[in-house]
């Protein structure tokens, strides 16, 4: 839909003319008619999102993973994630997500069908509401089964202190869930390989860690650099493409080991690898993946399918939430993610 000369002109509007003039136009006929496919319009039993996941760099991967086959790719009906879950958990899709399963990491899910944030604007992020948009998502009761997984609210466990992912916990949830219920579907969300970057401070290489290891939680070993924690020592010349791009991976892989864990210890045969969202690294000069922005590197997501088969190799551990976090929890995982 957007050639490179629209996202030029996109970006050389001021921000205050982005959010008063292209957003509100934006978000009142995308909200009705989202540009993108919407995922419950396709064939899967087990859809892995992974927050962020290049359509390039997940064909990379496939080069040394061939479970991932030939990675296709679609275009999503978000540039964000909370955008991709309000254009695709639609009223519309209710019959579908009633037979839906839905274990998510991204703390979006909570506010948008928990919170139905859409619908009251105390909460910060403004764009959501620009123009006359009409949000029709569905709220967590509407789910066959509905659960968010929290680095502080199911056990205060994150792989790294900077970075509220856990990967080994989320994965842990979906195996039970899977093997406790019979669900015609079941979705999994995971935050990597979402910045803050957390792969190369960890240790851990791919590949190298045993199953226990890695659901255990390899330990971190460094605080995180500049950046490894924000794009804007990129944005001002002070790191290279190539190094971002290279923490990013590490993301990634960190990501797909876990993927390989859940692949083993869940049966559907109709698996898909994708993503919300796509991430912008310095193309054209954007960065990250701003709301309504419709961009390839962002709008265009990965569709990857795989078979899994549950070998019996894990036994889920893990308790399911015992509390919701609190606000300010909340707040610090959206600040950390580059959200406010």
């Amino acid at each position: 839909m957007t050639t490179n000369l629209g996202v030029k002109g996109l970006r050389s509007l001021p921000i205050s003319v982005q959010n008063q003039v292209y957003l509100p136009i934006w978000n009142t006929l995308t909200s009705r008619r989202p540009i993108g496919t919407n995922v419950f319009d396709l064939d899967w039993d087990l859809l892995i999102i992974l927050d962020t996941c290049r359509v390039d760099e997940l064909r990379r991967s496939a080069r040394k993973r061939p479970w991932l086959g030939n990675v296709g790719e679609i275009r999503s009906v978000g540039s964000m994630s909370a955008e991709w879950m309000l254009n695709t958990f639609t009223q519309h899709q209710a019959d579908k997500i009633g037979e839906t399963a839905f274990v998510s990491g991204n703390i979006w899910s909570h506010r948008i069908f928990e919170e139905q944030f859409h619908e009251h604007t105390d909460h910060g992020y403004d764009m959501v509401h620009c123009g006359i948009p009409k949000w029709d998502p569905v709220s967590a009761e509407t789910f066959a089964h509905y659960e968010t997984v929290s680095a502080v609210a199911n056990q205060n466990d994150p792989l790294h202190p900077k970075n509220d992912a856990i990967p080994h916990v989320l994965t842990d949830r979906t195996i039970a869930v899977a093997r406790e219920h019979d669900f015609d579907r079941l979705i999994v969300h995971y935050t990597l390989p979402h910045l803050t970057f957390i792969a190369d401070a960890l240790d851990w290489s791919s590949g190298e860690l045993t199953m226990m290891e890695l659901m255990n939680g390899p330990e971190p070993v460094r605080d995180l650099r500049p950046a490894e924690v924000s794009y804007d020592p990129a944005r001002q010349g002070k790191v290279k493409t190539e190094t971002v791009r290279k923490h990013y991976r590490g993301n990634l892989q960190l990501a797909l080991d876990y993927v390989e864990i859940l692949l083993q210890n869940i049966d559907a045969e109709q698996t898909i690898i994708s993503a919300d969202h796509g991430e912008a690294l310095g193309e054209l000069g954007v960065w990250g993946h701003p709301f309504g922005y419709p961009f390839s590197p962002v709008k265009t997501v990965p569709w990857a399918s795989t078979t899994a088969t549950d070998e019996g190799t894990y036994d889920p551990c893990y308790d399911s939430l015992e509390r919701m976090p609190t606000e300010s929890e909340r707040e610090e995982f959206l600040k950390a993610m580059g959200y406010l």
